[in-house]
C-alpha cells in the first residue's frame, strides 16, 4: 500500500499535540503536532520529507504549491522553501536571539544582558577563527567535527584559556540545541565534543588580618558596611544578594526568615540573626543609591546593584584598596563557611546545613579551607615529639625487640 503524501506527526509530548486531523482508520478526529511531507523531485533523483508543525489546512495548500513548483521544473525555488530553516550561523543566532526573548512558564523572565553578550562573543570567535577574520558567516552544513577541531587547536596555539575556550564550546551546544529543540536544525555536531580539563584553583580564604584590612576600608557605619557584612553572615552567592533577586517583600521579619534565591528557581530560607535584623533595618532607613539616581523599581531592592556591579565595582575596588590582589567576591562565601568550622568550632554538617549546600562533599572540596596554623600546631607538637624521643637514646644502641 502506497503511503500518502500527507502524514500526521505524533510528538511524544502531549501538549505539542495542537492540531487536529481526521484518521480514517480509528474514524475519528485525533491531534498531531504537524504535518510530514513526501515530495520526489526527478531532476536531482532526491526525495525530500519536511516536517512541519501547521495545521491540515495550511499543510495542503503547502503541498500543493510545492507540487506546482514541481510540475514547472522550478527545483530550485522549491528547493529553498522546503529548506526553510537557517543557513548559516548568524542566522541562527538571530533566531535564537528571537525566541529566547519570549517569556515561558520554565523562564518568567527574559534571559540576561551577559547571557546572549556570552553566545554573540562565541558565535563571533567561531567565525573569525574559521573564517580567517574576514567576518563572513559560517554555513550550518559545513560545522562538523573536523572544524570544530581546528577551532579548539588555533584557539590553544593563541594561548586562548582552557576556560575561555569551554565556555565557547558550551554557548555553541546551546544554541544548537535550541535550533533541534525548534525543528530549525537536525544535528548537533558540538555535543560530541568534550571539554578541556581544567586544574582546579586552589580555595582563597580571607585570614584574620586581612578581615581587619577590609574593615578599616569599610568600616561600621559607612556606605557598603551592611552590603559586605551580609555576604560575610549569610555566605550567599553574588546573584542571590543583587536586583532582582533580593527584594524586600522577600524578606520577613515577622516569621524570621530571608528567601535568597537559587539555582533553578529554588529557594533558600535564611535566618534573621538579630546582627543581620538591625543592618537591614538601618538599610531601609538610608537607602544605599543616592536620590539623584533613583530608578522607579529601587526601592524594592535592599542592594540595588546587579551582581556583575557589585563585585566589579563596589567589593573587589574595596579588597584591591585593602592590600588583597588576588580574592574574589566568592571568596566572602568561602571565608564565611571556613571560619564558622575552624574559628568557630561548628562541624562540617552544620556548616553545609548552614550554606544550603545538598552534600557534604561539596562544601568540603570546594569551600573549606586548611586550618594552616591547626597544621603548624600538630606539625610542630608532631617534631617535639620525635626529638624527645630522639634525645631519650643518648646515643646509646637501641635493643630490638624480642
Amino acid at each position: 500500500m502506497k503511503r500518502p503524501p500527507i502524514r500526521p506527526v505524533i510528538s511524544k509530548k502531549p501538549w505539542k499535540n495542537r492540531f487536529e486531523y481526521w484518521n480514517p482508520t480509528n474514524h475519528g478526529i485525533e491531534k498531531c503536532s504537524g504535518f510530514k511531507f513526501d515530495i520526489y523531485d526527478p531532476i536531482s533523483k532526491i526525495r525530500h520529507r519536511p516536517t512541519k508543525h501547521v495545521d491540515y489546512k495550511t499543510a495542503k495548500i503547502l503541498y500543493e504549491r510545492w507540487i506546482k513548483l514541481a510540475t514547472l521544473g522550478e527545483f530550485e525555488q522549491l528547493h529553498i522553501e522546503l529548506a526553510d530553516g537557517p543557513s548559516t550561523l548568524s542566522k541562527l543566532l538571530a533566531k535564537w536571539e528571537t525566541e529566547v526573548s519570549k517569556s515561558t512558564l520554565q523562564r518568567p523572565e527574559p534571559l540576561l544582558p551577559g547571557t546572549i553578550r556570552r553566545m554573540n562573543t562565541a558565535v563571533r570567535a567561531y567565525q573569525a577563527v574559521v573564517c580567517g577574520g574576514a567576518g563572513e558567516s559560517v554555513e550550518l552544513k559545513l560545522v562538523t567535527l573536523d572544524q570544530i577541531d581546528k577551532f579548539c587547536r588555533i584557539r590553544l596555539a593563541d594561548n586562548v584559556k582552557r576556560t575561555t575556550l569551554n565556555s565557547h564550546l558550551r554557548q555553541m551546544q546551546v544554541l544548537f540545541n535550541c535550533g533541534i529543540k525548534r525543528d530549525l536544525i537536525t544535528d548537533n555536531p558540538f555535543a560530541k565534543v568534550e571539554s578541556f580539563k581544567v586544574a582546579k584553583s586552589k580555595a582563597r580564604i580571607l585570614t584574620q588580618t586581612e578581615l581587619r584590612l577590609l574593615f578599616e576600608i569599610c568600616p561600621p557605619g559607612s556606605r557598603y558596611y551592611s552590603l559586605l557584612m551580609f555576604y560575610l553572615i549569610t555566605g550567599a552567592r553574588r546573584e542571590q544578594a543583587a536586583k532582582p533577586y533580593l527584594r524586600w517583600d522577600g524578606i520577613n521579619f515577622e516569621e524570621g526568615f530571608i528567601y535568597l534565591a537559587k539555582q533553578k528557581q529554588k529557594e533558600r530560607a535564611f535566618p534573621i540573626t538579630p546582627e543581620l535584623k538591625t543592618l537591614l533595618l538601618h538599610l531601609r532607613e538610608n537607602p544605599l543609591v543616592k536620590q539623584t539616581n533613583v530608578k522607579p523599581d529601587d526601592d524594592q531592592y535592599p542592594f540595588p546593584f546587579t551582581g556583575a556591579h557589585i563585585s566589579r565595582k563596589i567589593i573587589i575596588p574595596m579588597m584591591r584598596k585593602a592590600g588583597i590582589m588576588d580574592a574574589t567576591l566568592h571568596d566572602l562565601r568561602r571565608t564565611c563557611l571556613t571560619m564558622l568550622r575552624n574559628d568557630l568550632g561548628y562541624s562540617t554538617e552544620n556548616v553545609k546545613d548552614y550554606i544550603g549546600h545538598s552534600s557534604i562533599r561539596v562544601t568540603e572540596n570546594h569551600y573549606l579551607g586548611r586550618d594552616v596554623e591547626r597544621q603548624l600546631e600538630m606539625g610542630s607538637v608532631l617534631g617535639k615529639h620525635l626529638a624527645a624521643l630522639a634525645k631519650s637514646t643518648n646515643g646509646e644502641p637501641v635493643s630490638k625487640p624480642e
